[in-house]
């Protein structure tokens, strides 16, 4: 034990000396020749600042400002837009007539619905359903679709829409060579000509949305007709219309589209409503109505593999 002892005393200060002496290398003057401690490498060179070297500009292409330009007016009519208030539903009424429109518009509708239960208790056919009494076609073919108008889902002064998905009977999507509407978007009114919700967005496959830079809106006028014509490159046999209403937001969602009816190369191939959106991007289904010309199995499987929002609802890459 007495050499244990004085054997671990010894370490000990020899531990404590050669601690003494690295305290040392640390804080004296220290000489040349010892180098920087634990033989760290040399340090890199300081970044230079801004003082001290130009940084180049960033190489953009030439059209970068002109689309900055483009987005930054398109943002502005928006914004004019929304500041108006011509986008509000029933500006003109006062708070006391809204309540009362409001009160008939449900009694209206409480009557329409036990109206409704009565028809189909007693058997008969459902007449508030246009598709009910309309028998689509098998698999029609054409080259120009018509996707006409006839009312939305309260709005009085605007109708609008997300977008629209067209497939042919071998599953993929129909080329399409033009597409237009009568009327064209809200830019025909006066004081507005910038704004980004014109009918080309239907197509430019970004549709479940809230974005205002990926919707068409267009004045309404009830009564009328409102049209949106779409020219395939060439005739194509249709499997299935896929109509996104229009997604704003839950209280704007008002401007969808309700009673349409599609025209195929002058043919009637559906009269019915389109599903209301309820202003959210979680379920492609919440927010779009999708039209079936077949119920052929290879064709359906066909469009399984090829429709995006099969794929991403069911997380597979077809069937």
């Amino acid at each position: 034990p007495d050499l244990y002892s004085e054997t671990a005393s010894s370490r000990i200060a020899s531990a404590r000396d050669r601690s003494k002496r690295s305290v040392s290398d640390l804080t004296g003057a220290g000489d040349s020749a010892r180098g920087t401690p634990f033989d760290a490498p040399e340090p890199h060179a300081a970044t230079p600042t801004c003082d001290q070297e130009t940084i180049p500009p960033l190489d953009l292409p030439d059209d970068t400002s002109e689309e900055f330009d483009q987005l930054e007016t398109a943002l502005l009519s928006l914004r004019h837009f929304d500041e108006t208030k011509r986008g509000q539903i029933h500006t003109e009424l006062t708070r006391e007539e809204s309540e009362g429109d409001l009160l008939e518009t449900f009694l209206a509708e409480d009557k329409a619905r036990r109206e409704k239960e009565a028809r189909i208790a007693a058997g008969e056919p459902d007449s508030d359903c246009e598709s009910a009494l309309f028998h689509l076609p098998v698999l029609p073919t054409g080259q120009h679709l018509e996707v006409a108008i006839f009312s939305t889902w309260g709005d009085s002064y605007y109708v609008g829409l997300n977008g629209i998905e067209i497939f042919s009977s071998d599953g993929r999507p129909v080329q399409v060579e033009a597409i237009w509407a009568d009327p064209p978007d809200i830019n025909i009114l006066p004081g507005y000509s910038s704004d980004p919700r014109v009918v080309a967005n239907l197509l430019d496959g970004v549709n479940l949305t809230k974005s205002d830079l990926h919707m068409w809106l267009a004045p309404f006028t009830q009564g009328e007709r409102h049209s949106i014509y779409i020219k395939f490159v060439s005739p194509v046999t249709l499997a299935m219309v896929r109509i996104w209403n229009y997604n704003k937001s839950r209280v704007h969602a008002s401007r969808g589209v309700k009673h349409v009816e599609l025209v195929l190369d002058d043919k009637a191939i559906f009269q019915g409503v389109i599903k209301k959106a309820d202003g959210r991007v979680k379920q492609s289904f919440d927010v779009s109505e999708t039209i079936l010309f077949t119920d052929d199995h290879d064709v359906l499987s066909a469009l399984c593999h090829y429709d995006p929002v099969y794929k991403r609802e069911n997380g597979e890459e077809g069937v």
